[in-house]
């Protein structure tokens, strides 16, 4: 059996939930699951990061482009408790939506992506804050932490692991983990396998994001189908906003990639749509 994990990111204030229904619809109508990556207090001066800068590249935006264009660069902050719509749609299918927390404000500290620190005192508070904002605006405490830009520091992983069951992230480097783990690391790596268990903390690996409207549609369709040859352990990075880009109306050849390439996963009967934690439960 391989277990298929859709997360999709940076849910935010800014997140129109129509999109998310346009999306996922097909998904709520199967019972099948999605795990939203949910930022609790966005920053609107967050300057993008990806490592090749593609959103500039191609369209010269210099901020995150999920932020809404007009509040783009002002240095405010905005609790995605503030917006009732996206709160009422995640309550319409809460038994479908799964919740993680992704990172506090999604911002770089001193040009450092915000969990990369070191500063533990700020990590506490970020950590703590945001996760309170998550539980008032959904009800919900969530287990599982998806860092911003995937990228983490020892710290900020020690302090996750007290706090969450486990955490989600593109392909971490051993010299985040306690030298004690570092032999299963790297047997890990030997195997190909995906997830770490440090403790009861599980450390779950991505290879990459397969979905972006700037990829070449049979690249995608070949990345998804070497990650299903290779792995038993697929997480599915997703980002919603990418199909309503720069906030305009649907990209509804992007969108048509997406659904064949759901239709595709749902064809294989050796393969089962899951959360982050039932997984946990699956592999603990």
């Amino acid at each position: 059996m391989k277990y298929v994990i859709v997360r999709d990111d940076d849910i935010n204030y800014f997140t129109k939930p129509e999109w998310l229904e346009l999306l996922y619809t097909p998904f709520f109508e199967k019972g099948i699951p999605v795990s939203f990556s949910v930022i609790p207090y966005i920053r609107t001066d967050s300057v993008n990061l990806n490592e090749d800068n593609i959103y500039h590249q191609k369209t010269g935006i210099k901020y995150e482009p999920f932020i809404q264009p007009e509040f783009r660069g002002r240095s405010e902050s905005f609790s995605v408790n503030q917006n009732q719509s996206l709160i009422d749609f995640m309550s319409t299918h809460k038994n479908n939506i799964e919740i993680l927390q992704h990172g506090y404000a999604h911002e770089r500290i001193k040009g450092e992506k915000e969990f990369r620190i070191s500063d533990i005192k700020k990590l506490e508070f970020r950590l703590k804050k945001g996760r309170e904002i998550i539980e008032k605006a959904f009800n919900v405490i969530p287990e599982f932490f998806s860092p911003p830009w995937d990228s983490v520091s020892a710290e900020a992983l020690s302090l996750i692991k007290k706090n969450y069951k486990g955490i989600s992230l593109e392909r971490y480097h051993h010299s985040i983990l306690p030298v004690h783990l570092w032999w299963r690391f790297f047997k890990k790596k030997q195997q190909k396998k995906s997830s770490l268990f440090w403790d009861d903390f599980l450390l779950l690996e991505h290879f990459g994001t397969v979905f972006s409207k700037f990829k070449d549609k049979n690249k995608i369709l070949f990345h998804l189908q070497k990650l299903m040859s290779d792995h038993s352990i697929i997480i599915l990075v997703n980002h919603y906003w990418e199909y309503f880009f720069d906030w305009q109306d649907v990209d509804h050849e992007y969108l048509l990639v997406w659904n064949e390439c759901i239709q595709l996963l749902l064809s294989q009967k050796n393969i089962r749509f899951i959360t982050f934690n039932k997984l946990y439960n699956i592999l603990r």
